[in-house]
């Protein structure tokens, strides 16, 4: 009885642990001041943070239903700015594209993409247009 008493401790523990460190890195993204998003292996967005909305002009919700390529602009599509088919785990990848902000003008952006462990993408979207 001592003993599981003392794991359900630990892993209580380890689990608040864990929820801190959650909460921490989602604080970190929302506070960014370029856009973040976190993309799967075939391209569909998984999550936004505020910034990204803010540069696509999109809300959160509807980014998440939406493709990678759809935001590329008009002039990009069918492209692979970042080479992201070949981009294999822990590899980056840099690269300035030109997205569709939601009212349809074109977002000179910088790229920085990551491939995660898990085959996911982060991709990190920096503004430029009016540089």
């Amino acid at each position: 009885m001592a003993g599981e008493r003392g794991f359900e401790l630990d892993l209580k523990a380890a689990v608040d642990a864990l929820r801190r460190r959650t909460q921490q890195y989602q604080l970190l993204a929302e506070q960014a001041a370029d856009g973040v998003l976190l993309v799967t292996s075939g391209g569909r967005l998984l999550n936004v943070n505020a910034a990204a909305s803010q540069i696509l002009g999109y809300g959160r919700d509807q980014l998440l239903k939406v493709h990678f390529s759809d935001l590329l602009a008009a002039d990009q599509r069918g492209l692979d700015p970042l080479s992201l088919l070949q981009l294999g785990p822990g590899k980056q990848a840099s690269a300035a594209g030109r997205l569709s902000h939601r009212d349809g003008r074109a977002v000179d952006a910088e790229l920085n993409a990551t491939r995660l462990p898990d085959g996911r993408l982060q991709i990190v979207v920096r503004d430029r247009t009016e540089e």
